[in-house]
């Protein structure tokens, strides 16, 4: 382990970088290098900070090697020049039991209002405390991989400045709060985010991502006051229909919708086909049965598990139009017009653009 101690007395130091030497600790010492403003300490084992110095304006300790990271709660005060802030992956808690009157982290980092990048992505926060409404500086806030769940009352309307927001992998059900004009990236993937509101978004807003979550309704949404969105990313949801909105987004350069089972069309089939001619139908598919036909299943769900096992092989979106023809046709074949019929109205109105 680097022994660090013989630093202290350089006054005019402003850049200190101490990226994997197995520390331990930040010794308090280091509040006497009253000129610093730039501290690395990623890759170490350290485990509580006490103190730091209160110039800091950029302070980084990535993936700790060590159990729980505890921050001092006096460090949000002491450190309120600190802009950049990045303390990802260190098994904090929000409501660390060795800290003070369980105050958490985010509580600690709310002190710091000059910031204007965070980084608390990959511990073990569960709440966001209404005092997280004091950062009125930051503009990129990253999140992800926490336990935040739907409940924490996230005061993003609060944060007039924020550009750049990730909140991947936690348990939002929502995300109604988020309004603010400035916002320019939006990644909420794999939470458990049932519906959008209407105006989810700036018109500013370029880049979205919503991936892994739980919608099968987006109609609402007025994609078409997004003016320059360019990336779109909706995969492995459970959508029926592509609002009309969204076809007016004229700036889209990426649109991901792979993933969809587009189970209407899979619920109609079930619904009003003959289920005892389901092995033609899975011949016009292209679908094999002899497994399908082993299992101890109804006629009907035979059914449904054909056309649910055609349909996830179908999946990307440039695949749909193709996906569409081919069952319409097969249902023609077969002998059911009618619903061929259906099929394709439903098509021609909700799987394209």
């Amino acid at each position: 382990m680097l022994d660090v101690h013989g630093l202290f007395e350089l006054n005019k130091l402003k850049n200190l970088q101490m990226r994997s030497n197995r520390l331990t600790e930040i010794p308090d010492n280091i509040s006497k290098l009253h000129s610093l403003q730039c501290l690395d300490c990623s890759l170490n084992e350290i485990r509580v900070i006490n103190k730091l110095p209160s110039a800091l304006h950029t302070f980084k300790l990535r993936a700790g090697q060590g159990p729980s990271l505890t921050i001092n709660s006096n460090i949000g005060n002491t450190c309120r020049r600190m802009k950049h802030l990045d303390l990802s992956n260190n098994h904090i808690d929000s409501k660390n039991e060795a800290m003070d009157n369980e105050i958490g982290v985010l509580s600690t980092v709310s002190q710091m209002t000059k910031l204007t990048y965070l980084n608390v992505e990959g511990n073990d926060i569960n709440t966001i405390p209404s005092t997280f409404s004091n950062l009125t500086n930051l503009k990129t806030c990253i999140m992800k991989n926490n336990n935040i769940n739907a409940h924490s009352g996230v005061p993003l309307t609060s944060l007039p400045r924020i550009e750049h927001l990730d909140i991947d992998n936690n348990a939002f059900h929502s995300i109604f709060t988020i309004s603010i004009k400035s916002m320019k990236y939006i990644s909420a993937r794999a939470n458990c985010i049932v519906s959008l509101p209407e105006r989810m978004a700036p018109e500013i807003l370029e880049e979205l991502y919503l991936d892994d979550n739980e919608l099968n309704d987006i109609s609402n949404v007025k994609f078409n006051s997004m003016a320059k969105l360019r990336v779109l990313s909706l995969r492995n949801n459970h959508l029926q229909t592509i609002p009309d909105s969204l076809g007016r987004v004229f700036n889209l350069e990426t649109l991901d919708l792979e993933g969809q089972k587009l189970s209407r069309a899979v619920d109609l089939v079930t619904e009003r086909f003959d289920s005892q001619k389901w092995k033609l139908l899975a011949q016009f598919l292209g679908i094999q049965t002899e497994a399908i036909d082993r299992e101890r299943i109804s006629v009907k769900d035979k059914l449904r598990t054909m056309v649910q096992a055609w349909s996830e092989k179908h999946q990307a979106p440039a695949l749909i139009p193709m996906m569409k023809d081919k069952l319409v046709q097969a249902l023609r074949v077969v002998g059911d017009a009618q619903l061929a019929n259906d099929i394709e109205h439903i098509s021609v109105q909700n799987w394209t653009l």
